[in-house]
């Protein structure tokens, strides 16, 4: 889960051999190679601890000011051209406060996506959720955002709800494992690869040019088309081909 608080702390490392010894983590350890961290200090509940701040985490995560602020149920799959693609639930939209906390208007799309770019900053990061309005003049829906991949069966909200900042509660897609049925009935993980290497071999055979970043949209786009046909939250190969078809 995205934290929504100034003080983030994410890695906890026990020092020392015994319980009774407390000092700072040896941040030439191998196993904390190529991790930027900066100490925070001791928690009461981990008396014996050293807690860190991660900074690339806070850097990427935690430094948006409008938009997407946060959000839980996180997973991502590194994309063919090497961006990563995450997807996450519930998240909220609008401004951020200085506190990281929701003092000012925001909403709660029922999922979000984003492509990312690069490993400097949230700006890496390319918000697929459309917004419902981007005028600074507009407080009360300014940069709240839309659920990525609304439900087929919602019908609770109207399309003027929706523009206005409201979510779905009656139906509504949270992110989670994917996985295959392959043709002799083996169960694998879901590989979008696969079906970027698909739509790219189609495009070959009928000698269209074309950019790999439209490779991945249709990839995307197919992962959407196929809701229907998941049964048990599996798919077959067969439905997935017909769905890149």
């Amino acid at each position: 889960m995205i934290m929504r608080t100034r003080f983030l702390l994410v890695s906890i490392f026990l020092t020392g051999t015994a319980l009774t010894t407390l000092a700072q983590a040896d941040l030439s350890d191998p196993r904390l190679e190529g991790l930027d961290l900066e100490y925070f200090g001791r928690t009461a509940t981990y008396s014996k601890a050293s807690v860190y701040y991660d900074l690339t985490y806070w850097r990427l995560f935690t430094t948006h000011q409008k938009g997407w602020l946060g959000g839980d149920g996180v997973y991502s799959t590194t994309l063919p051209d090497g961006n990563s693609f995450w997807s996450f639930g519930d998240s909220f939209f609008g401004l951020g406060t200085e506190m990281r906390n929701n003092g000012r208007p925001t909403n709660l799309p029922r999922n979000a996506a984003m492509i990312q770019t690069g490993e400097h900053s949230f700006r890496d990061f390319i918000v697929l959720n459309e917004l419902c309005s981007t005028n600074p003049t507009d407080r009360e829906h300014y940069y709240k955002g839309k659920t990525w991949l609304r439900h087929p069966n919602a019908k609770e909200l109207s399309q003027s709800d929706i523009n206005n900042g409201s979510t779905d509660s009656d139906r509504f897609y949270w992110p989670g494992d994917a996985t295959v049925i392959k043709r002799d009935g083996k169960v694998v993980d879901f590989n979008i690869n696969k079906i970027s290497a698909a739509i790219t071999k189609a495009f070959d055979a009928l000698e269209k040019q074309y950019h790999p970043s439209v490779i991945d949209m249709i990839a995307l786009r197919v992962t959407s088309d196929y809701e229907d046909k998941i049964k048990n939250d599996m798919i077959t190969v067969e439905d997935i081909q017909d769905s890149v078809e």
